[in-house]
């Protein structure tokens, strides 16, 4: 299951067939189905993303006014190039990639070992590597398969490399 988060710049007829637009519940958290961006000023408005303690789950999204966030350290996201995270900054003058550069696991995270997932799902799921975080390529020629389905027969079509064809994978329209 994914969470996906449109804002009023999504024209409705683009949402998939009783689309609730309220809240939604994706691995026990609690998401807004949709944010209305409409009348915000966009110099005046935040997009806050609270993400669960000890991982990379995101736990709430909303929007609030820059003077509601004052009393806040911001902890502003930089938007770097996807590739930068090939060449990470040790601190010593050196750099490390974030993915596994050889070996069989080469454009996995490094560290992203799942051993639950392997053990509980990799079986019925045909993935050996289920759960496990890598590396999303450019295009489909780019990278390990980067699929959203667990369904095998459903790989290809559900995989975000196509981001097009992922959407399309779970029923968003053009």
């Amino acid at each position: 299951m994914h969470a996906f988060v449109p804002t009023s710049h999504m024209p409705e007829r683009g949402f998939p067939d009783g689309w609730n637009q309220g809240r939604q519940f994706v691995y026990d958290e609690d998401l807004p189905g949709f944010l209305d961006t409409k009348g915000s000023a966009p110099d005046q408005t935040r997009t806050v993303i609270l993400l669960r303690e000890g991982n990379h789950r995101v736990k709430d999204i909303w929007l609030t006014s820059v003077d509601s966030l004052r009393e806040y350290k911001p902890v502003v996201a930089a938007i770097q190039p996807l590739v930068s995270l090939e060449e990470l900054s040790l601190g010593n003058g050196e750099t490390t990639s974030f993915y596994e550069t050889s070996g069989s696991r080469k454009g996995y995270v490094k560290g992203s070992e799942k051993c639950r997932e392997r053990l509980f799902m990799s079986w019925w799921a045909f993935d050996w590597r289920v759960g496990e975080d890598k590396k999303l390529g450019n295009d489909k020629n780019d990278g390990i398969l980067f699929y959203t389905s667990l369904k095998p027969w459903d790989r290809e079509t559900s995989d975000m490399r196509d981001f097009a064809g992922f959407l399309r994978y779970w029923k968003w329209k053009p």
